[in-house]
């Protein structure tokens, strides 16, 4: 049995589904959910329904109801696999919080298949489990298809750290612009002038928002040297820009990455060259992730912190979409959490010419 605020994994054995249930009875996978949850059908078109249902030996996936609601108390969080340390915080984040406000939390990783097979996977998601409401991890909530198909389901969502500025679709986030200005201008306070940022992978928006905080933050300062480098959030892309960026007389002084893993292959890209840190490279990551202080030397970071986030995003679902009393215009839908600069070993002053 599940205890108050649990997390349920997705790597169950594969269990009948309401798409299986709708194809045996010759039915829309809507008209199948209308049976199960026992809302007024044709008299025939139930009977072919339970007949599938006796057949493939459908159980949905329930929590305990209370007597006075027929809410499931299940918040869903899904993710993209596989589970990463950041996800991994938003996970006991928002269980905690879930407990505390006597949810359960049903985790799933999103379906990699076309966008017709995820849009019916997170359908059959919310149907089986009967979610009361959804967190969508990163970049989830920029998703179209994600967001469409629940907007469809008419179930409450929240999602981190979107790229949508709509003040109507609930989020929960950081100002990674304004972190990624204030770290690069304390580089530039502290007499680096050739910096180098290593971006994260493209099309996501904390990727195009710690740019642009790299980019601001550059421009106030003409005599400033830039260089961007692509990266994907990954410890080789890192390790592979590292050995492009530091070597020879033109090579940056500093180097800020979009994420920890990508800052701990430019530590040992360092190494590699025999560089000292702080006092001959400064390196910067976004995170504060595990690896943060597992490298050596300890990697000077920003924190994000995604256990508050996690847990925020599930008292926004509650007080704006789940309490019997909630009304959403009382809620700010649109939190921002402060991160927090971290400095460790590996950032100092600019190295004397």
């Amino acid at each position: 049995m599940r205890g108050v605020g649990s997390v349920v994994q997705s790597s169950r054995p594969r269990r009948s589904t309401l798409a299986d249930i709708a194809a045996i009875a010759g039915v829309s996978i809507k008209t199948a959910s209308r049976v199960i949850r026992r809302e007024p059908v044709a008299n025939t078109t139930r009977e072919r329904v339970e007949r599938a249902v006796k057949e493939l030996g459908y159980r949905p996936i329930t929590a305990p109801r209370s007597a006075a609601s027929d809410r499931s108390y299940l918040i869903g969080l899904l993710h993209f696999p596989p589970v990463a340390t950041f996800v991994s915080g938003l996970i006991m984040g928002a269980s905690e919080r879930a407990r505390q406000e006597g949810y359960h939390l049903v985790v799933e990783a999103c379906s990699v298949g076309t966008p017709e097979e995820r849009a019916r996977s997170l359908r059959q998601l919310v149907i089986q489990s009967n979610l009361d409401a959804m967190i969508l991890a990163p970049p989830l909530g920029d998703d179209p298809i994600v967001l469409a198909t629940l907007a469809d389901l008419q179930l409450p969502t929240c999602s981190i750290a979107p790229g949508d500025t709509d003040p109507d679709r609930p989020s929960v986030a950081i100002d990674d612009r304004g972190a990624a200005r204030e770290v690069t201008k304390r580089l530039l306070d502290w007499g680096h002038r050739h910096i180098a940022f290593l971006t994260g992978a493209g099309g996501r928006s904390t990727t195009a928002r710690r740019l642009a905080g790299f980019q601001d933050a550059v421009s106030e300062m003409p005599e400033a040297r830039a260089t961007v480098v692509e990266g994907d959030y990954s410890f080789r892309s890192g390790f592979e820009a590292g050995q492009k960026l530091l070597w020879g007389k033109e090579a940056p002084t500093a180097v800020f990455a979009s994420n920890d893993e990508m800052a701990a292959g430019i530590l040992v890209a360092a190494h590699k060259l025999g560089l000292a840190m702080p006092g001959q490279l400064s390196v910067f990551g976004f995170d504060d992730d595990v690896i943060a202080n597992a490298v050596w030397p300890p990697l000077s970071t920003v924190r994000q912190p995604v256990y508050e986030m996690g847990g925020a995003a599930v008292t926004l679902l509650v007080d704006s979409s789940l309490r019997p009393s909630a009304k959403s215009s009382d809620v700010p839908l649109r939190q921002q959490i402060p991160y927090e600069i971290i400095e460790r070993e590996t950032s100092g002053r600019a190295p004397r010419s």
